[in-house]
């Protein structure tokens, strides 16, 4: 197979298991005990509406801790 279609077929599966993760709203993940120590940076990153899994908000946490501050 391609390496395209190879790319492809592993996204398609990664969005598939992204959809199946149970998903949390802001307030849920800031009081839970995995992010007591990450609830400021839950409060900056994540909208008040929104649903989250687990590995995407651990993901956007990564993120946030590797910008650069101006």
């Amino acid at each position: 197979m391609p390496k395209k279609k190879d790319e492809i077929l592993q996204k398609e599966q990664e969005n598939i298991a992204e959809d199946v993760q149970d998903k949390f709203t802001k307030e849920q993940l800031i009081k839970s005990k995995k992010y007591e120590d990450k609830r400021d940076i839950l409060n900056v990153i994540l909208e008040d509406k929104e649903l989250y899994s687990i590995s995407k908000v651990d993901e956007m946490i990564e993120v946030f801790l590797k910008e650069e501050v101006e």
